[in-house]
């Protein structure tokens, strides 16, 4: 079973199926936020202090959470809000342990600040990928075209970064 919803979860990153393929299931919800949370600190890590990653990852998945409820609720969409959820932090999950060994790369090659070309280039084609992941995701959530998936995603995004920047600033223990 849980091989199965692995792959579904891999077929959403391919674009291939969407978030109302996944069962509406709260164990699946939270399934997808601990492996969320994991992901995303073990990537956050990798340059910032422990205190400051738990924190970063947290407010980002309260962030998630709180913005796709109003975005859902606004739409009147409230009864995908499960589904979206899981299918969102599901598919960052994967993307971000996927992203994990290019970020890491990234660090172990910089010089002076200054990462090597391939590594950065990687990570960037990684979020590019993600947002367009989450595209896909609001897209389907949202009864819009993927153009319009892919602009919320990205002004989800920005909102996101914006809002964990002021809450959880750098130096932060």
């Amino acid at each position: 079973m849980l091989k199965a919803l692995l792959l579904r979860f891999v077929d959403i990153c391919l674009l291939r199926a969407g978030p109302q393929d996944l069962p509406v299931s709260m164990f699946l919800f939270w399934l997808s936020m601990i492996a969320y949370l994991v992901s995303g600190y073990l990537v956050v890590s990798i340059v910032g202090s422990f205190v400051n990653s738990i924190n970063e990852v947290l407010v980002d998945a309260a962030l998630q959470v709180l913005g796709l409820r109003l975005l859902l609720r606004f739409t009147r969409h409230e009864e995908r809000f499960v589904q979206t959820t899981a299918a969102t932090l599901g598919t960052g999950a994967i993307l971000q342990l996927i992203a994990l060994p290019l970020n890491q790369w990234a660090v172990a090659t910089s010089v002076d600040g200054q990462a090597e070309a391939l590594p950065v280039f990687l990570v960037l084609a990684m979020m590019v990928w993600s947002v367009l992941v989450f595209g896909h995701i609001l897209r389907h959530a949202l009864d819009v075209k993927f153009i319009q998936g892919v602009g919320a995603a990205l002004a989800f995004l920005f909102v996101t970064i914006l809002l964990v920047n002021m809450v959880v600033p750098d130096g932060a223990a």
